[in-house]
Formats: structure tokens, C-alpha cells, sequence
């Protein structure tokens, strides 16, 4: 008896269940990328319904030609949309034309989802993902030097986010989700809510329904151009998919990426560059990039740009941050020999993601954490600049502080915009906190320094011995390449009294020697 009413029961839930199921709307996969084809011109809609995209503005479509930030095209897993344009002709605004309709989303709940990573915090444009052809306003990025996630649905509404960090270099998840049913647009940064709008009744644009396809990494007009003078991506796609005809929940979204972890470069150790064939091991940020050997941290071609090349990860120094260091660079500029803004070798301790701002900040300002930087000025009106610091300039500046604590008179440093290769020696002695600057135009270290300066760089860190070692480069309205060729890095160990010993010793051994002689 009991058996038989369970029975009935449980089939009686079972088409409870049924019927439940087939008179509701099921999410529905309509478009997905994965962004992991490593070459060619095709990024395939793996949801079956052949909504293909088309790379277009990516100069080269060959396995790994953007492996490193800041470049462009193909790695393993992930497209890298360059956000500049760069010295080698590209456009600098590669985008993913797919043949999918905008007009597809009309009348619909939709999700639109990504992992992706932005390679340039200080942008000065809007940075939107996923867009139309036509110019059609679909902003999945950031307003202009700002961090929050910001969607433009033509008659439908816009809405900036809560400021979150997406833009600090790594991957994250990012969705945008339309409820057709509640009029809500719900924007999420890691699966966490960060934006909601209600009351946004309306539907897609009609004009999407004449053939204006969805763009993935900025708008493409046909023209090879970019809308509004520069709106596109600038970073890694590992994924994008968007799901209609539901309203998806987090758990419903693409998995939140692991960051990774990278370990500190040992004590002691020697960073050693006689070019930059592969700069795998290092971190490249905003419009820095490899470029024929080189580290190019901006380019004269685009002007307000803002590049930074970082060793990935913490250099580990000993506790009186003794350093040597030699880096040759070259910086010019097509027009003429007047540029602007110049370019710096850097310790800080913001970690690898550190960004800085394009102009005469000359992408020092706004660093995350506190800084020490060497800085080869090329134009009067920078941030440590005074009334009395010449245009053209070798310096040495702290966060925190006003204006350089040494610089260059006028005249001492030879022009250094279209002067071919410049060399610069830094050697920094944590014990007398005495801190020497070499420069010459060949490479041979002069015997004495063009700068030289007390700084006590252990008490501006307050003691923090895991450190960032890298270059960062700025332009204004007038634009500059900033190259470096070549570096070499090293800490120094602390002597202890009988290394003193020793060598004292040994100098006086070889004294005596020579005295014999």
C-alpha cells in the first residue's frame, strides 16, 4: 500500500518537474569563443551555430606573435589585442569581427561574459570588449582613466559599475547580464554583483537587425579604422561567450581564473640582457612591447602613451638595497629632435601590475607604492621638473618628494632625443647610501659620474627587501620612441668584517707586490 502511493507520487513529481521544464525559457549557448587556435586569421564559435570571427588589424596572425603583454596576436590559449599603435605600421586596433547579428539579442535575457585581462589602467579612451561594426555603443570596458566596468546598450540605458581593479594586468572575469523579464542590467567582476540598473525596458536596437555583427576587442567600421580615435582592448582574451533567452546567475558563469604566483628572483642574483630576443621573464604594461630585439615602452606614432617593462616578480635585495646596474637605450623621433617625455630605470614596490600615467608624469605618477627612479628627461614641464631644471636632463627622483633630489644642470647631458644609443651605469652603495650615475654615447664607462647623490633608500622603502626592478616610459601630445637594448642587474651581498678583512688584506698584498715590482 505504501509502496504504491510513493509510486504515484514520485511519478506525480516527476511531471510536475516535466511540465515545469518544457513551459520555461532554458539558457541557451548562442555564441563561444575560446580563443585558442595559436594562428591563423579564424577564432572559431565552438557553440556549433558558426559564428566564426575574423581577425582584423592584427598585422600578424602567425602561433605566438603576441605571447608577451604589450604585444600583439596569438599565444597559447589567449589573443592579445594590441591597444596602441605600434612602431612597426600595425594599426594598433585589432579587433574580432565574428558573423554573428547583434539583432540576435533582440527581445531576449542575455549574458555577456569573458575572461580577459587589460593591459593599461591609465588608458585615456573607453576600452570596450564586446561592440558592433557600425558603431553601435556597446562599452564593456572602462570610462576614460577610470576602473569600473560600464555597459552602452543603444535604447536600452548605460551605467558605469563600482570602481573594481580589473585593469591591473590579470585575468579576470567579467559579465554583463540582461533580464528581459525584471529590466534589469546586472554587471559582475569575478562572479561578485557589481552594478545593477533596473527599469530598462526596451530592446536592442532595430538597426542591429540589418546585419550590424557583434565585434569582440573594439569597433571596426570597415574602414580600418577605430571609432572615436582609439576604442578597443588592450589585452589578453582567454575566453568570451554569450548566453540568451536567460538571465545567468554566477554559478552559471565561466570559472574565475587562478591567479598565478611568480617567486622572487633570488639575492644576489644577476639580471642579464645582451638583448631582448625573449623577454618572457618580463612584465611588459600599457604600450610597452618587444620590438626587434628591443624593449619598446613607447612608440612615435600614438601620442599620450604610457609604457612600463617589469622584471615578474619581487627582486630580492639584502637589507641595504645595494645595487649595480647598466642599460643601453636609445630615444627618437621621425619629425624632428624635439620630443617629449622621456623615460626612467625604476625600483618600486607596487609589484609587477604597476602602471603609471602618459605625459609629464612621464609614467612615474600614480605608480602603486613607493619608487625610486633614474630619469633621462627630454622635455622642460615634468613632475619633479622645477623652474630652474633644464629640458633636457639625467635625474634622480623619490616618490613623495617634490622634485628630484638630483639633477643635471643645463648643457652637462648632450641632447638625448636622436642621439642613437645612450648608455647608463647606476651603482648604488647601501652602506654610505652614496648613489652614482654614469652616462656616455659609447660603451665604455667614464671614470667619472655625470651624477652623484646621498639617498638612503632602505629607510624610503622602510625596510622592504622585495622589490621591482624595470623601466617606464611616457609621451604627451608630442611623441618619442623610448628603446632599451641591452641590461644588466645585480644586487650587491653586504660585506661582513672579515670579507672587509680579507679584501683589505688582499689589497695590500697586491700593493706590496707592485711596489717589488
Amino acid at each position: 500500500m505504501i509502496d504504491s502511493v510513493g509510486k504515484r507520487i514520485a511519478l506525480l513529481l516527476a511531471g510536475c518537474a516535466l511540465l515545469a521544464f518544457c513551459g520555461s525559457v532554458q539558457a541557451s549557448v548562442l555564441a563561444h569563443w575560446t580563443f585558442e587556435e595559436n594562428g591563423g586569421s579564424t577564432v572559431n564559435d565552438i557553440s556549433g551555430n558558426g559564428y566564426h570571427g575574423t581577425l582584423m588589424n592584427f598585422p600578424d596572425t602567425s602561433a605566438n606573435a603576441g605571447q608577451y603583454e604589450g604585444g600583439e596576436g596569438w599565444t597559447a590559449g589567449a589573443l592579445n589585442f594590441p591597444g596602441y599603435t605600434l612602431a612597426n605600421g600595425a594599426a594598433g586596433a585589432g579587433v574580432v569581427v565574428t558573423s554573428l547579428p547583434a539583432g540576435a539579442l533582440t527581445g531576449k535575457s542575455f549574458t555577456l561574459e569573458a575572461i580577459l585581462s587589460h593591459n593599461s589602467p591609465k588608458m585615456g579612451t573607453w576600452s570596450p570588449f564586446f561592440n558592433t561594426d557600425d558603431e553601435c555603443c556597446w562599452f564593456f570596458g572602462k570610462a576614460s582613466q577610470t576602473e569600473n566596468l560600464h555597459f552602452n546598450f543603444t535604447s536600452l540605458g548605460s551605467a558605469n559599475s563600482i570602481l573594481v581593479p580589473a585593469f591591473d594586468g590579470n585575468p579576470h572575469h567579467i559579465a554583463v547580464v540582461f533580464d528581459n523579464v525584471a529590466d534589469t542590467v546586472a554587471t559582475y567582476f569575478d562572479h561578485q554583483l557589481v552594478g545593477l540598473v533596473g527599469r530598462m525596458t526596451g530592446t536592442i536596437n532595430s538597426k542591429f537587425s540589418t546585419g550590424d555583427e557583434i565585434t569582440l576587442g573594439g569597433s571596426f567600421t570597415g574602414t580600418a579604422t577605430v571609432r572615436g580615435g582609439g576604442e578597443r582592448w588592450d589585452g589578453f582574451a582567454y575566453e568570451a561567450r554569450i548566453t540568451v533567452d536567460e538571465a545567468l546567475t554566477p554559478a552559471q558563469f565561466l570559472a574565475v581564473p587562478t591567479p598565478t604566483v611568480t617567486p622572487p628572483t633570488p639575492q644576489g642574483d644577476t639580471i642579464t640582457y645582451a638583448d631582448f630576443s625573449d623577454p618572457s621573464d618580463l612584465r611588459a604594461r600599457g604600450s610597452a612591447g618587444p620590438y626587434n630585439g628591443r624593449l619598446r615602452l613607447t612608440s612615435d606614432v600614438t601620442g599620450s602613451q604610457s609604457g612600463a617593462y617589469w622584471v615578474n616578480g619581487p627582486v630580492q635585495f639584502l637589507s641595504d638595497l645595494s645595487f649595480n646596474t647598466k642599460f643601453a637605450f636609445e630615444i627618437s623621433r621621425t619629425a624632428d629632435i624635439n620630443g617629449a617625455d622621456g623615460m626612467s630605470f625604476v625600483i618600486q614596490n607596487g609589484g609587477p601590475d604597476a602602471m603609471g600615467w602618459s605625459g609629464g608624469s612621464l609614467g612615474l605618477d600614480a605608480l602603486a607604492g613607493k619608487y625610486m627612479a633614474v630619469e633621462l628627461d627630454t622635455y622642460k614641464g615634468g613632475i619633479f621638473d622645477t623652474a630652474s631644471s633644464p629640458g633636457n636632463h639625467i635625474a634622480i627622483d623619490l616618490s613623495g618628494v617634490a622634485a628630484s633630489v638630483a639633477e643635471t644642470a643645463d648643457g652637462v647631458v648632450p641632447e638625448l632625443v636622436n642621439a642613437g644609443v645612450g648608455y647608463i651605469w647606476v651603482d648604488y652603495n647601501g652602506v654610505t647610501d652614496v648613489m652614482d650615475v654614469y652616462y656616455a654615447t659609447t660603451d665604455v664607462k667614464p671614470d667619472t659620474p655625470i651624477l652623484s647623490t646621498t639617498v638612503d633608500l632602505a629607510a624610503h622603502f622602510g625596510g622592504a627587501t622585495d622589490l621591482c626592478v624595470g623601466f617606464v616610459g611616457a609621451t604627451g601630445s608630442i611623441t618619442e620612441t623610448h628603446d632599451v637594448l641591452n641590461w644588466e642587474f645585480t644586487t650587491i651581498p653586504e660585506p661582513s668584517s672579515l670579507a672587509l678583512i680579507a679584501t683589505a688584506l688582499v689589497a695590500l698584498a697586491g700593493y706590496g707586490w707592485r711596489r717589488k715590482k
